[in-house]
């Protein structure tokens, strides 16, 4: 399961950085790389870039506390699939993503991951892992990349 994205710096308008206070987020992994804001669920208040409705949002990433919402922020694809989570009125969204990470491993997300929003909180779609990403990152399940398997 996926622990963290990241999208490169000139994707986040500055008026976003700036709003929710995500200038702690930037890093430069490589050198040669270009800056980006990393969005991990480590962080004290993870959230996440996504696109809902044609327009750029950060939304609060799942749930750790109590309260009516699941707990964690992944959702099983099949759940969605089954209409478990139905009720809830999940709306389908875009995490903006140009890579991801799980286990210490970073992957391309070309054109991000697919995602559910309930209320004000955005859960990121998992499916179980193909071979190659179960031996790369030893998880069972992946995200649910948009346009691309790995």
């Amino acid at each position: 399961m996926c622990l963290g994205v990241a999208v490169p710096i000139h994707e986040i308008p500055e008026t976003l950085i700036v709003q929710h206070r995500l200038a702690d987020r930037i890093a430069q992994r490589d050198p040669g790389a270009g800056r980006e804001i990393q969005f991990l669920w480590r962080h004290r208040q993870p959230v996440l870039a996504v696109n809902l409705d044609n327009q750029l949002r950060i939304v609060k990433w799942g749930n750790r506390g109590g309260g009516p919402l699941p707990a964690g922020g992944w959702c099983h694809r099949e759940w969605i699939e089954a209409g478990l989570w139905q009720e809830l009125r999940p709306q389908p969204a875009i995490i903006a993503a140009a890579l991801a990470i799980d286990r210490g491993i970073w992957t391309l997300a070309n054109e991000g991951i697919k995602g559910v929003v309930v209320r004000d909180r955005v859960y990121m779609l998992t499916e179980p892992a193909t071979h190659y990403y179960r031996i790369m990152t030893r998880s069972n399940r992946m995200p649910v990349l948009v346009g691309q398997t790995i």
